[in-house]
């Protein structure tokens, strides 16, 4: 019998798979998915990506299969997160409920949006490349504004 896994949504730097070796860690599974119901936004002090629910919204990213004690190591990582819920649909139509990070709303230090940093952008465009997501999806990453270089 298989090991235990869920499925969890990289939208940010976790699209990339040289994050996942700089984590010591290792996907069983990754696809390029269309998230549907919510929003990719960058918020907080550092512009890290989180998911926010929007009825109607929609937008690519990468979905991993984690072993639950990979999962329980980036759960540690990602202080000041929260898990949630979200559907996404694979590239064939099969529907896959993952699990994605949003902001803690009672401990994020500064509540409102803020550009990703170019390095940080630069890391999602090229993870979504490598995984394979819709080409119109990784030219809208490609065009968001960022807050210059910066080093997260």
């Amino acid at each position: 019998m298989a090991a235990p896994a869920l499925w969890y949504l990289g939208i940010g730097s976790m699209m990339n798979p040289q994050k996942f070796i700089d984590r010591g860690m290792k996907p069983l599974d990754s696809r390029p998915v269309l998230c549907v119901d919510f929003v990719r936004r960058f918020w907080g002090k550092f512009g890290m990506a989180e998911i926010r629910e929007q009825k109607g919204a929609e937008f690519h990213a990468v979905v991993h299969r984690m072993s639950l004690e990979d999962m329980a190591k980036l759960d540690k990582m990602e202080r000041g997160y929260i898990r949630k819920d979200i559907v996404c649909f694979t590239y064939d139509g099969t529907r896959i409920v993952a699990s994605g990070y949003q902001f803690d709303l009672a401990t994020i230090m500064f509540n409102g949006h803020t550009p990703p940093s170019e390095r940080y952008l630069n890391l999602m465009v090229s993870g979504m490349e490598y995984y394979g997501c819709d080409p119109a999806a990784i030219q809208e990453m490609r065009a968001t504004p960022t807050q210059g270089p910066g080093s997260r």
